[in-house]
């Protein structure tokens, strides 16, 4: 028997940051530029609804973005850029720690890893998606071309100029 928790696709529930979906873009960027991940863990009511990953995220956000100026879609609540945009997230199942990985094969998608009660991680069962884990996070790039871990208030850390787009590495 191979239990999830031995895996490689567990993730310890410590590993991935979890950002609420009433906080701004630019927190959640600010998260997972802190922590240098390339997902998180979408939150309601402090409870985990989905797994979303950064690129596609920063991907949908550029989109907005494109309609508005990134000083004004970085203020905005995450919520607006995951229901509007679904291909985002993941929704979350549930599962026992002791749960044997063959009884997982053929569902996609993330489980959340309970043990006695407790969250102890996250299981990613399709390939594409335990691999984003390994993935670095997007790239802010101003209109000269300077690299920045976020969007800020939607100019660049490094010259006065604003946010142009992002870099899905």
């Amino acid at each position: 028997m191979s239990e999830l928790r031995y895996s490689p696709n567990f993730i310890g529930i410590g590993s991935i940051p979890r950002v609420r979906s009433t906080a701004t873009i630019r927190e959640a960027f600010h998260v997972l530029s802190r922590q240098e991940m390339p997902a998180f863990v979408l939150t309601e009511n402090d409870q985990p609804v989905a797994y979303v990953k950064a690129g596609s995220f920063a991907e949908a956000v550029q989109a907005q973005a494109q309609n508005k100026a990134w000083d004004s879609v970085v203020f905005e609540e995450v919520r607006s850029i995951t229901r509007n945009q679904p291909e985002v997230k993941v929704r979350l199942g549930r599962t026992s720690a002791a749960e044997d990985v063959k009884t997982l094969q053929g569902s996609d998608g993330v489980f959340i890893v309970e043990e006695e009660g407790r969250d102890i991680g996250l299981f990613l069962n399709d390939k594409a998606l335990s691999q984003t884990v390994n993935t670095p996070p997007p790239v802010f790039l101003c209109e000269v071309g300077h690299e920045n871990a976020d969007p800020d208030d939607g100019y660049c850390y490094q010259c006065p100029k604003k946010i142009k787009e992002v870099k899905v590495k």
